[in-house]
């Protein structure tokens, strides 16, 4: 019913269905701004915004109060310092500023804020803009933040990882963070195999089994021992495991590095997709070719690092494989030659659904690494450290965190 009185037209409605009113929760809106990383000038913004769209009770009223308490309660607890750092580019050190908190007073302002305000999900324990990552620059940080004194987990790159465990990093000799295996077996071993591996000129080459043996921090310390008595000259690195500083880590000689270092989905995914797109797809199809495939998805490559997909990007290619059946990618090339390729992505995003997970994993991911053995050789490409990883270590990083609700 529309009734007209000279004004703006009202509009009346008889017997309104009653709809339940929207609201948002004060745990929803913090875990989003959580994950969002934004200010309380912002979630104050969204509140707002939402109170206006969906009514005056859609938001407590008390949220930005009490999103402001937990901050304080963290805030106090932070300070900041000057120190000296290598910087990239120069030659000399500069002077940074360093923002801090002692580990075990933040980890203990967290649990006072989770108890009172609710979960804190995201905390920042150290920042310094623009430095060169190195030893010397992490071992700073390592102590101003006193992280030993706390049990955590560590997630990282490969490079930061071989770092702080005090090895050279992941171009030298020694790539993998988690065993033995020097780089001229990475390279010329077929992927997936231990005792056996074609070499160059298809020569059957053995690796000894102690290439393959998990470090422990007792192999590290051995190593480094071994590196000072050679006066901690870097040329016979390559001697003592590249182990070429003490671990910045206090764990026990028994603990093995995959035990404390958590294998990291990001870096693996990264790594992989763009190794088999960049390495693989663009030598065999062509650029003009094979950047197609992306194109179509709408994903484009960021040029750090060379040229690479992010990590997003990665996914997306993982899942969408099929679509290099597509006659105007293959060009004048037979399907026959892609197949080892659409077959090792399609694995790989099975392999990555069932293992990296917030849940504990299914019993299927040794399935998909065997698969992955199997259709990986296929494609010609190098067993690049990341892929070892995955296909050697990946049972060592799931068995190690089977009873903790880390996100592999």
């Amino acid at each position: 019913m529309n009734l007209r009185t000279g004004g703006r037209p009202a509009r009346l409605i008889l017997n309104p269905k009653r709809k339940a009113p929207v609201c948002f929760s004060n745990e929803t809106l913090d875990n989003f701004v959580t994950n969002l990383g934004i200010s309380l000038r912002d979630m104050e913004k969204l509140r707002n915004f939402i109170r206006t769209k969906a009514g005056r009770k859609s938001v407590p009223s008390y949220c930005i109060r009490q999103a402001s308490k937990k901050a304080k309660i963290l805030k106090d607890v932070y300070q900041c310092r000057s120190f000296e750092f290598d910087i990239d580019e120069l030659p000399e050190k500069e002077t940074r500023p360093v923002v801090n908190a002692d580990a075990e007073t933040l980890l203990e302002a967290a649990l006072e804020a989770r108890e009172e305000y609710g979960e804190v999900r995201l905390i920042l324990v150290c920042i310094v803009p623009n430095i060169k990552e190195t030893y010397d620059n992490v071992e700073i940080l390592w102590d101003l933040t006193q992280l030993n004194k706390i049990p955590f987990k560590f997630v990282s790159d490969f490079k930061l990882l071989l770092i702080i465990v005090g090895q050279e990093t992941a171009n030298s000799t020694y790539s993998c963070p988690f065993c033995f295996i020097n780089l001229s077996d990475l390279r010329d071993g077929e992927p997936g195999a231990k005792t056996l591996y074609l070499g160059k000129d298809n020569v059957a080459l053995q690796i000894s089994e102690e290439c393959l043996k998990l470090k422990t921090f007792g192999d590290l310390s051995e190593s480094f021992k071994k590196f000072e008595d050679q006066n901690c000259d870097k040329k016979n690195a390559k001697h003592c495991h590249i182990t070429v500083n003490l671990p910045l880590f206090d764990e026990s000689d028994e603990m093995h590095i995959i035990e404390k270092a958590v294998i990291p989905e990001l870096h693996e995914v990264q790594g992989i997709v763009n190794h088999i797109f960049f390495d693989g797809l663009v030598p065999l199809l062509g650029r003009d070719n094979a950047m197609k495939r992306p194109k179509k998805l709408n994903l484009i490559s960021k040029h750090y690092h060379g040229e690479m997909f992010e990590g997003n990007a990665c996914r997306r290619l993982l899942k969408e494989a099929d679509l290099l059946n597509d006659s105007d990618i293959l060009g004048e090339h037979s399907i026959f030659e892609i197949n080892p390729f659409i077959q090792t992505l399609k694995t790989l995003d099975k392999l990555v659904n069932a293992s990296f997970k917030s849940e504990r994993p299914d019993d299927s991911w040794q399935q998909h690494v065997n698969e992955l053995k199997r259709v990986y050789p296929a494609t010609g490409l190098s067993n690049a450290s990341k892929v070892h990883v995955l296909l050697e270590h990946l049972k060592h990083g799931l068995y190690n965190l089977s009873s903790d609700p880390l996100r592999m």
